[in-house]
């Protein structure tokens, strides 16, 4: 099967962008394990599926599972838009699994999402509390849903080592 892709970053993420036209019978799942692989595919952290009535950004993670949707991928979702000529507004709103969400594009090529507020519900995120400290590292923990789920930890220093305070992050059980 040929299908059209284009590939789009945004702030490092990279992400697959196919028309639904083009995948129509196709396991969206496994296509995004198979395009997404980093080795034998085209490597991306994300397949994003672009419906266009109404305008839908279908998003799924690199291991095939669906997801609510993605910051930096509605505005790669966005630009493909444009660039494709399926939304020639410079305000649309994109339907998500996390509801509506309204883009502005602007002048200088950018674009502007408005993800509403973050919740602090611990159901939205799968997690007992919603603050948690991880005493190995030190570190507190703030998880919240803002679309999709976040951990955010707070710092003094910006620009301390953060590659290896994300792989211990990661790497932790």
């Amino acid at each position: 099967m040929k299908i059209p892709f284009s590939k789009y970053h945004g702030c490092g993420n990279d992400f697959v962008l196919v028309k639904e036209a083009d995948v129509i019978g196709a396991d969206a799942s496994a296509l995004a394990v198979a395009m997404c692989e980093r080795h034998c595919g085209v490597g991306a952290d994300g397949l994003i599926v672009v419906r266009t009535d109404p305008l839908e950004m279908v998003y799924y993670n690199q291991d095939g599972s669906r997801a609510p949707m993605c910051g930096n991928g509605i505005r790669c979702f966005s630009l493909f838009c444009k660039d494709e000529g399926i939304v020639k507004a410079d305000r649309f709103d994109v339907v998500t699994l996390a509801g509506t969400k309204t883009v502005d594009a602007l002048p200088d090529g950018r674009f502007r999402v408005d993800m509403q507020k973050p919740q602090f519900e611990t159901a939205l995120c799968g997690i007992e509390a919603p603050i948690w400290d991880v005493e190995v590292l030190g570190l507190r923990l703030y998880t919240l849903f803002m679309s999709t789920i976040h951990t955010v930890v707070f710092v003094e220093d910006a620009f301390m080592d953060i590659e290896s305070i994300g792989r211990a992050l990661c790497e932790h059980p």
